[in-house]
């Protein structure tokens, strides 16, 4: 029974590369009509909105300690898109 465990995990690994791969051809697309910001500005909306209609009980149930973490790292890691 190991080895469906194991597959399961190895398959969620495949869809992750997959998914986080297309989006360098996706952006590179993008980038070529939008200007950079303009691009983040849809983009991480965009991906919240995903994110919360995919786990809505994680999102919606999440304490003022974890929404403060969360708005810490999202603020970085849009510091760190925006300079690169």
């Amino acid at each position: 029974m190991k080895l469906k465990s194991h597959l399961g995990a190895d398959a969620a690994i495949i869809l992750t590369t997959l998914i986080w791969g297309s989006t360098f051809a996706v952006a590179r697309g993008v980038l070529d009509h939008w200007p950079p910001l303009t691009y983040l500005a849809i983009r991480m909306p965009l991906a919240a909105l995903l994110f919360a209609a995919l786990f809505p009980r994680q999102v919606f149930g999440a304490g003022r300690a974890a929404w403060k973490a969360g708005a810490t790292l999202g603020l970085l890691i849009g510091v760190a898109f925006v300079m690169q």
